[in-house]
């Protein structure tokens, strides 16, 4: 969206943390919400003037037919790691329901650097592929620090150097595929490049607490976690405080694997609730607790404010903490009430 809009574009977006065109918000609880809202909302889009749309498509979407009527000018595949599998019956089936998005010659933007997108790439005609090695578009000499990123990104030959208002390595990677994307579109790299990168709500936001580094970040899954917390490590100063949970009545499996990852970049882990839905957190907790060699430096706290008022009392000039899982979201679902809630008011009412 940054990119378009910097290139005079007229772009809406439809995806996890909202709907809009501009400051125009449109009325949307999923990710890809189902066919009639998803028309609704693309026929708004035009009204107000726009002529694209930027979409993230899930596999729930697909699975459900409801993006089947959308022809897609363009469908960019960052990766695929464990998630959903309460849904899908293993990551095969996971994949092969995300393939069901590309065609064989509509545009194709692959990273390559994941597994499943080298698998992808082989079926497919028309593709840009990006990532950290031997792609259309590669990534390198990656330079983070707490509010920002710089790294040289490559296309055709031509090394470019680019800052983003965004810290993680992961950002630098999903701003390659975003040019790929614009250049297979037809748009020159130099104006791409010039394009102003904001950052998102809820995705690796920097909050500012008593000189104290908090990350609100949305990860939720072992690898999420796991990118997160690397990004933090190459930029950290002093400690690591990780605070996180898992959602209730969702894959299960993924609970101890986020335990290890957490055990193993952090110096010290709060387990807390996610969305518990109608889950004991007892259980998700037990769950969790199995994924970790010891529970030295380890706390268990079920109430989420609590747990994140816990970590900024422990935590040292410069520390950083990590609160993730949520993200941008602005509730938490106990039950079947979403009461209302968000990580960073939390954070800036400690």
């Amino acid at each position: 969206e940054n990119i378009l809009t910097h290139l005079d574009i007229k772009v809406g977006v439809i995806g996890t943390i909202d709907a809009h065109y501009k400051n125009h918000k449109f009325e949307n609880s999923l990710t890809t919400p189902d066919p009639i809202t998803l028309h609704k909302i693309l026929h708004e889009i035009e009204k107000l003037g726009g002529n694209t749309c930027v979409m993230e498509v899930s596999s729930h979407a697909i699975a459900q037919s409801r993006i089947n009527s959308i022809i897609f000018k363009c469908a960019m595949f960052t990766n695929l790691t464990s998630d959903h599998l309460d849904y899908h019956k293993d990551m095969e089936d996971y994949f092969m329901t995300k393939q069901k998005l590309f065609s064989k010659d509509n545009l194709s933007i692959i990273n390559t650097d994941c597994e499943w997108g080298r698998k992808l790439s082989k079926t497919l005609n028309n593709k840009l592929t990006y990532g950290t090695n031997d792609q259309d578009v590669v990534i390198g000499g990656v330079q983070s620090d707490i509010t920002s990123i710089r790294f040289d990104i490559s296309y055709k030959n031509i090394a470019y150097n680019k800052k983003i208002n965004m810290t993680g390595k992961h950002n630098a990677i999903n701003f390659a595929g975003c040019f790929a994307a614009c250049v297979g579109l037809g748009h020159k790299p130099e104006d791409i490049l010039r394009a102003e990168i904001n950052p998102v709500p809820g995705r690796m936001e920097l909050v500012k607490k008593n000189n104290v580094y908090c990350f609100v970040d949305y990860s939720h899954t072992e690898d999420a976690l796991r990118a997160a917390l690397k990004s933090l490590n190459e930029i950290r100063t002093n400690k690591i405080i990780t605070v996180f949970g898992c959602g209730g009545d969702r894959d299960k499996e993924k609970r101890p694997k986020m335990a290890k990852v957490s055990e193993s970049l952090s110096d010290y882990v709060i387990v807390t609730s996610d969305n518990p839905r109608f889950e004991k957190m007892e259980d998700i907790i037990s769950d969790i607790k199995t994924g970790f060699t010891n529970l030295n430096k380890k706390e268990f706290i079920k109430d989420r404010a609590k747990a994140i008022c816990r970590a900024l009392e422990i935590a040292k000039p410069k520390d950083i903490i990590l609160v993730a899982g949520k993200g941008h979201e602005k509730y938490q679902i106990i039950k079947d009430k979403k009461n209302k809630f968000c990580d960073k008011t939390v954070i800036l009412n400690a």
